[in-house]
């Protein structure tokens, strides 16, 4: 997935905000002030924050 795209689908959400948290190309992207996604500068992949298991299957 690339950087465009995730940056698309977090924009998308009501209330997401990114930031540079930690620099370099790296986006942390936030919702009530929590990290619900982020990606970053070199390696292609995103970790995503959901509240079970089973929920990221349908996430993407």
């Amino acid at each position: 997935m690339t950087h465009a795209r995730v940056t698309a689908i977090c924009q998308s959400f009501s209330g997401a905000e990114v930031s540079g948290t930690w620099g370099g190309g790296h986006d942390a992207w936030k919702g009530g002030g929590k990290m619900f996604a982020c990606i970053g500068a070199v390696t292609p992949g995103v970790p995503v924050k959901t509240d079970r298991v089973a929920s990221p299957a349908g996430a993407v």
